[in-house]
């Protein structure tokens, strides 16, 4: 794929670090999604901390040497819901470019391509973009805060179950960079399993991994370059947590 790509200056290297998240978030477990601080009393913080440090180390591995564990992973924690829920992040289709951010294996963009969409790729794990290009997908390795894509050049930005990385500013300032004016953001936060076959050991295994169920609401994170606010989207298993934007257009 060349279209809306941007090549970086031969002999360049990104820096292997994470940019660090401009805000502090935590994990609202009960919807299975990034939230911001205020909501969890503190005598909680160290033992969320201390969580939080862990699944780091997990999702780590996941990204990284256990790569082909990730999806089975996923599916044994969310069932069916689990690749459901992101191919909503495609509804409505009525766009003609997509950028994934965090791609992983590429599922999400292999299904836009095939629908005629001109869809690229972004994950910094390299585990996660050998497997993607060998099932053919489009995919680059990059950092979703330096994003090798030109400006005005998206329709339409996904990502979906992100690490608290996607509400770095310097993302959302890259995210409104490529998005065309008018485009929009589609971010699949979590969700919540509490309906089907196998809901409730699920949820079992969710509060193991995660903590205990926080019944606060997710915010959304302020941001002037990007228009938008959390959406509760229900369906057969429960409910999914979306940060849904769209980039302004003043013209």
């Amino acid at each position: 794929m060349n279209a809306g790509v941007r090549t970086t200056p031969r002999g360049r290297r990104s820096n292997p670090r994470r940019a660090r998240p401009s805000v502090a978030v935590t994990v609202n477990a009960s919807r299975g999604c990034i939230n911001m601080p205020g909501s969890m009393p503190a005598s909680r913080r160290p033992v969320v901390e201390i969580r939080r440090a862990a699944l780091g180390w997990g999702f780590s591995l996941l990204y990284g040497r256990l790569a082909f564990l990730h999806e089975p992973a996923g599916r044994l924690l969310n069932g069916p819901a689990w690749n459901c829920r992101r191919m909503m992040a495609l509804d409505p289709p009525v766009f003609a470019t997509l950028l994934d951010l965090g791609c992983g294996e590429g599922c999400l963009v292999a299904r836009a391509a095939r629908a005629g969409v001109l869809a690229l790729g972004i994950d910094r794990s390299m585990s996660m973009i050998h497997r993607a290009q060998r099932r053919g997908v489009p995919v680059v390795c990059a950092s979703a805060s330096a994003l090798p894509v030109s400006d005005g050049s998206m329709d339409v930005v996904t990502s979906t179950y992100p690490g608290v990385w996607i509400f770095d500013a310097a993302v959302f300032r890259e995210v409104a960079r490529v998005l065309r004016p008018g485009g929009e953001v589609r971010i699949l936060l979590g969700g919540s399993i509490t309906a089907g076959r196998w809901s409730q050991p699920r949820r079992i295994l969710a509060r193991i991994i995660y903590g205990k169920q926080d019944s606060a609401s997710p915010e959304a994170p302020t941001n002037d370059l990007l228009v938008g606010s959390i959406v509760i989207r229900k369906d057969r298993w429960g409910e999914s947590v979306w940060w849904m934007g769209r980039r302004p257009n003043y013209d």
